[in-house]
């Protein structure tokens, strides 16, 4: 988060939760830091470590008797933790700093993020730091080492593997992405679950309108089957009717002969 100049004081001896301020400079950096958080809730929990809180855009505090001292990480990863949401986090509550902090800059926030921030999580025990800029070039790691935030190496990916996540964070177009080491691919964003869920309901209604048209398709087939039989049916017994009045048309002139056979001796 990027400290700006607010209308109205705040009065921090109060440790407020909010500063009333928008949840990030750009939509890209909000992006970023709503898909960031769901990728590690979701990593973390495909991994069985229930132990753990995943937040930001929030106050944390470090000075109990002076709430002035305060930073704000944009997004954050505290392990052996209790689980559940803060409204602010607050060391001497919690017992620690988060364990990865994330900053979400900006060319114009960018020395901030690399300079005073970095030294600053390093100070409160902070044991990996992250700075990335959506809307350019910029992914730096690092890793508490004796007190200093060293760099982590890149590899060849372009990403940094994380030693605390036990996965990858990379650059994938233009946002940073979790990697899921299992699959290799990147953890799917909340938009992306909403896309399949869109496109499964689709096929759903699909399905169930092919189904319905099967059935109608099947009803019809019967129907059309017993007309058939029916037809067949009318048709042998007119056949029959037929054949019978043949019969009879040719027996009658026989009968016919024969009873005027029978009266011609009497005539006689």
């Amino acid at each position: 988060m990027t400290t700006r100049a607010t209308t109205r004081e705040i009065d921090f001896s109060t440790f407020p939760e909010s500063d009333g301020e928008p949840m990030a400079e750009t939509l890209e950096n909000q992006t970023q830091m709503i898909d960031l958080m769901f990728a590690l809730r979701r990593l973390l929990r495909e991994q069985g470590r229930t132990r753990v809180a995943v937040g930001g855009n929030q106050f944390l505090y470090y000075n109990e008797h002076n709430g002035r001292d305060h930073c704000s990480p944009d997004v954050y990863v505290a392990l052996d933790v209790e689980p559940g949401n803060r409204p602010t986090w607050k060391t001497w509550v919690e017992g620690k700093c988060p364990d990865i902090v994330f900053e979400i800059t900006s060319p114009s926030t960018q020395d901030e993020g690399l300079g005073p921030k970095r030294t600053l999580y390093a100070r409160l025990g902070a044991r990996e730091y992250y700075i990335y800029d959506p809307q350019g070039t910029l992914f730096r790691g690092y890793e508490l080492r004796e007190g200093r935030m060293e760099p982590l190496e890149r590899l060849p990916s372009r990403g940094i593997a994380s030693p605390l996540l036990s996965a990858e964070l990379r650059p994938v177009g233009q946002y940073l992405r979790v990697i899921d080491p299992r699959s290799e691919q990147a953890v799917p964003t909340i938009q992306q679950i909403e896309d399949w869920y869109d496109t499964a309901h689709r096929l759903l209604d699909l399905e169930m309108q092919a189904r319905k048209l099967a059935d109608e398709r099947a009803a019809v087939e019967r129907q059309a089957r017993q007309l058939a039989d029916e037809r067949a049916a009318f048709e042998a017994q007119a056949r029959q009717e037929a054949e019978e009045r043949a019969r009879r048309a040719e027996e009658a002139p026989r009968a016919a002969l024969a009873r005027l056979q029978q009266r011609e001796p009497d005539e006689r």
